[in-house]
C-alpha cells in the first residue's frame, strides 16, 4: 500500500512539473 501511495505521489508531482514546464515554454514563446 505504501508503494502504491508513493508511486501515486511521484506521478502527481511529475504531472505538476510537466505542466509547469509546459506553461513556462508557452510563456517563453510568447515573449519571442
Amino acid at each position: 500500500m505504501e508503494f502504491d501511495a508513493l508511486g501515486f505521489g511521484v506521478c502527481i508531482l511529475s504531472g505538476i512539473a510537466c505542466f509547469w514546464l509546459f506553461y513556462k515554454c508557452i510563456d517563453w514563446f510568447e515573449k519571442i
